[in-house]
């Protein structure tokens, strides 16, 4: 078993650490959920300019690897779509940016 696997597993044993989303293919088929580390957009005021994130998800790379560009995520009542997925660290993790519908 790889490390992000490990972490993300002893993670959804703790209440709070991940957040259930929903995902939908684009590719079709049936829409599923899981559990993921959710980061929220946020946006801050410095001197004058603002500097803001867009909302990603993490999760262990062998527990979801066809999550891809275009899927449709449901956090909550926001839906959203991948707009890019990367590899994170040695692989066994994956980041997914996504874009606020």
């Amino acid at each position: 078993m790889d490390f992000a696997k490990r972490v993300y597993g002893a993670a959804s044993h703790v209440s709070g650490m991940l957040t259930s989303i929903v995902i939908t293919p684009v590719a079709g088929g049936a829409s599923y959920s899981c559990k993921v580390g959710y980061f929220a957009p946020t946006s801050m005021n410095l001197g004058g300019e603002v500097i803001a994130s867009e909302p990603s998800i993490k999760f262990a790379a062998a527990d979801y690897p066809l999550i891809g560009k275009g899927d449709t995520v449901v956090v909550g009542s926001i839906t959203s779509i991948v707009a890019s997925v990367e590899l994170l660290h040695d692989g066994s993790e994956k980041q997914a940016m996504l874009r606020i519908m």
